[in-house]
């Protein structure tokens, strides 16, 4: 926690007294200030019958080029852009016509993934607040990206989708499906620097709500609705054409699902404590007060169980904010300024990475703490985590149906950074926050599973796989006995020790020291290599696979022994279950086994440059192990002899890596 009187905060306190200093930081770019349409002139052109019966856009009378290439034509297409969104707003006020989009231009949005999106879209924009605009445009940009990025791919048969919106409206196969007036229009309005660039400027969080012209606002939805209907008629036209009877229309990608089972770090903030938290953002230099709209109508989203529309308002908020931080500690003003088209936006990329351009360190760490920069590192850009800005900003979720626990993960990241720049220290004391800032994380192992094989019965040894299992006994002893040469004379007992956890029935504690003892160990974990994430990553799958397969032959020998007991197994069922048991004491050293990999991969972090490939090969060999005995002894399979024999085939594996030169795990001194 930094007290009130940092250079930071002064700096934060400065630039809310001084607002003239951050001003511009909301800017949409300078075109957009300049657009003279857009100014409280009455005089500018204006263009009459923009518009429809069924309100879509008349293209006729846009007076749009259909080359841009030149940043003049791209100026001269930002200004007439302006005459057209006044055209339609005024179109639309004069005429009183603005409840009636939802009467006509619903059915317009059918060629989206999404085309209640668009409709709340409208029902935002008739409140007539100006964040409620703001999220309409949010919303918007994020549903129109992904309904142009499935025509794309149903008109060009391509696998992938282009990555930035800038590279999708400039493609030809969109060219071909709505025209080149039409994707000048999209180009100027949404996704190219020397445009006004609308989508960027808004989900990185540089504009305030009361700086975004309303007449952008009416346009976009118009302009969906209008893409709709010049689908249609491309529809035909390709049907002339062709001679044929099938219309194209686009086939939707589904939408990624978000897995809010890793969303448990943070305490859950119940409605009667949001008044805390707007009290705690009202009275915190972290957020100014020209954005303060924006983060008060998050927590009524959030409260309200609108998570999607929570989460599309509070992470440009979070981004605008970080911005200004990481301006102030690397002492670069100018970076939180402005979107300006000749100079890259300083985004979450820049602002989270370890270096500035300049190749010196980022100090942002030093400013806000390694766990906080590992949480908004862990949300937004590790490869294995939601990265949660990205998907939700190019709308690859479904906004109706984000987790709420998402919501909440992120309104508490956004707590303690308030707090952490609070004019009120008092709050912090507060249930709410001083449980946000008092998260721990927590790491758990399968040990405790494992324990509970104790509990299945020995079985006569009626079936050769028990031969195996003996020789399975005698391939780890080998491993062991191997690894034993290696290591200091003082540490000469443990191989005993963890050998002596081979055997069914006995106490796993020497191996839950080895991971106790591991876990002690102080893991860099920010900025970590490639490499180590990709190792982390194999970790996690095959303690996933082993974890859940540890619980499944638990679980079923636990039914098949309540079964035998109540008499009601069949004679094949009775056979299965002989084999289960037959097969215990090798599926129980094949688990130590993967257990004692996976305690000497993490001992070789960060990984050696040498080997790191090598191992990496190897982990992969051990997943597919832990996929396929998964697998195997899933309840609608149970082929436990040929688990079995599976087990086998990672005892040899063992056998060759662990006795390599570079396998230092049992080199550890445990105490």
């Amino acid at each position: 926690m930094h007290s009130n009187d940092t250079e930071v905060e002064r700096s934060l306190k400065g630039a809310v007294q001084d607002k003239a200093a951050f001003s511009t930081s909301f800017c949409c770019g300078n075109l957009l200030k300049q657009t003279p349409t857009l100014s409280h002139d009455t005089s500018p052109p204006y263009l009459p019958n923009i518009f429809t019966d069924d309100c879509t856009l008349e293209w006729s009378v846009i007076p749009l080029t259909t080359i841009l290439t030149k940043k003049d034509e791209f100026v001269d297409g930002v200004m007439k852009l302006g005459v057209i969104a006044k055209s339609v707003s005024a179109e639309l006020s004069s005429h009183n016509v603005e409840a009636q989009l939802l009467k006509v231009l619903p059915s317009a949005f059918d060629w989206t993934p999404s085309p209640e999106l668009f409709v709340r879209c409208v029902h935002l924009l008739l409140i007539g607040d100006p964040c409620a605009n703001l999220l309409s445009c949010l919303l918007c940009c994020a549903g129109l990206e992904r309904a142009l990025g499935d025509v794309f791919l149903s008109a060009s048969k391509a696998n992938q989708c282009p990555s930035l919106l800038r590279d999708l409206l400039a493609t030809k196969e969109l060219e071909n499906v709505f025209g080149a007036k039409i994707m000048c229009l999209l180009r100027c309005l949404l996704g190219h620097p020397l445009g006004l660039n609308v989508r960027n400027v808004l989900w990185h969080g540089f504009m305030a709500p009361q700086e975004l012209p309303k007449e952008y606002a009416y346009l976009l939805p118009v302009v969906v609705g209008s893409l709709g209907k010049r689908l249609n008629q491309y529809s035909a036209e390709s049907n002339k054409a062709t001679k044929s009877s099938c219309p194209f229309k686009p086939s939707h990608r589904p939408y990624l699902s978000l897995d809010d089972d890793s969303m448990t770090l943070f305490p859950v903030v119940a409605d009667l404590e949001l008044d805390t938290v707007k009290h705690l953002f009202c009275h915190s230099t972290f957020i100014l007060p020209s954005m303060l709209p924006i983060w008060l109508a998050a927590v009524k989203a959030v409260q309200e169980k609108r998570s999607g529309e929570a989460l599309a308002l509070l992470l440009p908020c979070m981004e605008h904010s970080l911005r200004r931080v990481f301006a102030c500690v690397n002492g670069c003003p100018e970076r939180a300024i402005t979107a300006e088209a000749t100079v890259l936006y300083t985004t979450f990329d820049e602002i989270l990475s370890p270096y500035l351009p300049d190749g010196s360190p980022n100090r942002l760490e030093e400013e806000i703490g390694a766990s906080k920069l590992e949480m908004l590192l862990d949300l937004l850009v590790h490869p294995e985590g939601p990265k949660l800005r990205a998907k939700i900003s190019h709308g690859e979720v479904d906004f109706s149906c984000v987790p709420q626990a998402f919501a909440n993960h992120v309104l508490c990241m956004a707590i303690t950074f308030c707090a952490q720049y609070t004019r009120q220290p008092e709050l912090n004391k507060s249930p709410i926050v001083s449980r946000c800032l008092d998260v721990e994380k927590h790491f758990c192992s399968w040990s405790t599973n494992l324990e509970q094989w104790k509990q299945i019965p020995d079985n006569p040894d009626k079936f050769s796989i028990t031969d195996q299992s003996e020789s399975s006994g005698d391939a780890i002893s080998h491993v062991l006995q191997s690894v034993s040469s290696l290591q200091n004379t003082e540490d000469a007992g443990l191989p005993s020790q963890l050998k002596a956890c081979l055997v069914k029935g006995t106490a796993l504690n020497p191996l839950q020291d080895l991971i106790t003892h591991l876990w002690q160990r102080p893991f860099g974990t920010l900025y970590v290599p490639r490499a180590d994430l990709e190792l982390v990553g194999l970790l996690r799958s095959i303690v996933s696979n082993a974890s859940l397969s540890i619980c499944q032959v638990t679980t079923t020998a636990a039914e098949r022994s309540e079964q035998l007991k109540r008499m009601e197994l069949r004679a094949r069922q009775r056979s299965n279950y002989d084999r289960l048991l037959s097969s215990v004491v090798v599926y129980h050293q094949a688990m130590v086994a993967v257990v004692l990999l996976v305690c000497d991969s993490v001992s070789q972090l960060p990984l050696d440059s040498g080997s790191g490939q090598g191992h990496i090969k190897f982990l992969k060999k051990v997943l597919q192990f832990s996929e396929n005995f998964n697998s195997l002894t899933s309840p609608d399979k149970n082929r436990w002899a040929e688990a079995g024999v599976l087990c086998h085939t990672l005892f040899a594996l063992d056998t060759r890596h662990m006795t390599r030169p570079e396998c230092h795990m049992f080199r550890m001194k445990i105490t």
